[in-house]
């Protein structure tokens, strides 16, 4: 016998993993980014990997749901770290990764996760780790422009006149009275 009471399914929300950039400056300019996804996927959960001496920074972003701190160094290959990395977030499930640096190393964790849609720029023979590999990125000169290419369909970004607005970056900071 069937309750009709029974709650109704719930509907599972999108969760998207940023690997983000090692950069201060560089990750301040990716809230643009965060914020476009947001908009995007109002649902979705978003979740940055970053180096620790950034995740202060995701903090004050309100767009970033979870800031994971990245535990290998700027420049690290570590194969089997990254391996094992992958295969603890893959537990999330998430449904997408964008891969903001451009190095083959930053790619190998979302494919050892086995996210199903892995989207960033060509670079440094990442082909076959990501699958959603944008080629144009000439035609987004300014660095922030490229990050926003990111949150959309590729086919929806030919160039910079395809972007809508860039959000400004807008951290949120504590008051002192």
């Amino acid at each position: 016998m069937i309750n009709s009471r029974a709650s109704p399914e719930r509907r599972r929300v999108m969760k998207i993993l940023v690997i983000g950039p090692s950069w201060v400056g560089d990750m301040v300019m990716s809230q643009s980014l965060y914020k476009a996804i947001k908009v995007n996927h109002p649902e979705c959960e978003l979740h940055v990997m970053a180096p620790a001496w950034c995740c202060a920074l995701l903090e004050r972003m309100p767009e970033v749901d979870k800031a994971i701190t990245m535990p290998l160094g700027h420049g690290d290959f570590k194969l089997v770290a990254r391996r094992r990395l992958g295969k603890q977030l893959a537990a999330e499930q998430y449904d997408q990764a964008i891969v903001q640096p451009n190095s083959m190393k930053s790619a190998l964790i979302p494919w050892f996760a086995r996210i199903p849609v892995r989207t960033g720029w060509k670079g440094e023979s990442r082909y076959g780790l990501l699958n959603d590999l944008r080629s144009n990125k000439s035609a987004f000169p300014l660095m922030v422009e490229g990050y926003l290419a990111l949150a959309y369909p590729k086919e929806q970004m030919k160039s910079r006149a395809d972007i809508p607005t860039i959000p400004h970056p807008a951290l949120h900071v504590d008051l002192i009275n």
